[in-house]
């Protein structure tokens, strides 16, 4: 077993095993990993663009679409987190239903590890202290696509007696 200096900070020495250099404890969780006495490299993990909303209509609107793939087109990976709904007139379809809606249209994103959609509670605010580590941003669309609102999408569907079934058959 050969003896060098750490690959990571050139400090203390550390041991070779099968060619692949130890880092010392101060540098052991950078890159590496040590599991019943083998080296392995760690995986990086994805950093995610978090897209919070209701997305309450029959099927996401192109307002909805266009900003999710405005990001996926920068490149970046997609958290849409849909938020809890009470079955109200205002939220009346369930994180079931809006997930399946979601995971359908991006399906591959999903496949690719692209797209994650979750479910958090309702919020009032996002809060933060300090510099939490993370920004918040605006992405403009086209006015357009700005003015289009769910709600009154919501409001013409329920006229129209538009049912609940009516949302997976809109995706197709």
């Amino acid at each position: 077993m050969k003896i060098k200096n750490c690959p990571k900070c050139k400090g203390k020495p550390v041991k070779f095993v099968r060619h692949i250099a130890i880092p010392c404890k101060k540098c052991e969780g950078v890159g590496y990993t040590i599991m019943n006495n083998k080296i392995k490299r760690k995986k990086k993990h994805k950093i995610y663009e978090f897209i919070i909303g209701r997305f309450q209509c029959l099927s996401p609107h192109k307002g909805h679409l266009e900003l999710i793939r405005a990001v996926l087109k920068e490149g970046k990976n997609v958290c849409i987190a849909l938020r809890e709904a009470d079955g109200s007139e205002k939220n009346p379809y369930s994180f079931q239903e809006r997930q399946k809606v979601f995971a359908k249209i991006f399906a591959k994103e999903i496949k690719k590890d692209k797209v994650k959609i979750i479910k958090i509670p309702d919020i009032e605010n996002v809060v933060y202290g300090r510099t939490p580590g993370w920004g918040i941003r605006e992405v403009r669309l086209s006015k357009k696509l700005e003015s289009i609102s769910g709600t009154k999408m919501r409001e013409k569907n329920r006229k129209k007696n538009m049912r609940k079934d009516v949302l997976f058959a809109i995706t197709k």
